[in-house]
Formats: structure tokens, sequence, C-alpha cells
């Protein structure tokens, strides 16, 4: 970044700044005690979330946390004689969000 400043009588000088912006993505955990490979619509979910950011405190009393159920459709599956192609919601949200900042998970 460039930084300009100029006095009142029009004096003018100049400096280069290097500015770095930016952290590294912050660890969401979500566990529970409950089965993790199956949804049960009339049952409840128990869980817990944990937050950590090596840059930035957290407290994860203050963690605000919202699940949806959206069911996945395979190509195979139909409904009164339609064909439903696959849809995962929360991943075409995503990936027509304008911001890639968090990136993929880390491996």
């Amino acid at each position: 970044m460039i930084l300009t400043a100029i006095d009142p009588n029009g004096e003018k000088n100049s400096d280069t700044v290097r500015v770095v912006a930016g952290n590294s993505t912050p660890s969401v955990s979500i566990a529970t005690p409950d089965n993790e490979t199956f949804f049960f619509e009339d049952k409840a979910f128990r869980y817990a979330t944990t937050v950590s950011d090596k840059e930035e405190k957290t407290d994860n009393r203050r963690i605000v946390f919202n699940v949806n159920y959206i069911p996945k459709f395979e190509p195979d599956q139909s409904s009164s004689g339609h064909s439903l192609a696959t849809f995962n919601a929360g991943k075409s949200m995503m990936e027509s969000s304008d911001c890639k900042a968090c990136g993929p998970p880390a491996s």
C-alpha cells in the first residue's frame, strides 16, 4: 500500500507500507454421543460444539450453532415417476458464494 500525506501547503510525501491481512482457518468440531451415520427425524440429536482459532480468543459458551436437515437425493431415486437429480443445498450455497477465504478443510 502506498501512503501519501499532504500538509495544508500542498507539500506531500509518500511511503510504501506492506500490509498483511488474514489468518489461519478456525477449527470447528461437532461431537455427538448419538448415531453418527443415520438421521432419525423423531429423535433429538445431542451434540457439543467447540471452536478454536490460533489468532483469536474464542468463548465456546457464545457459539450459536444451527442445524437444518437437508436430504440429499440420489439420481436413482424417484418420486411420483419423476427422476430427481443429486442435490445438496449446503454445498450448492457454499459453491455459489463469493467468499472463498476459508478454503477446503485441512486434512
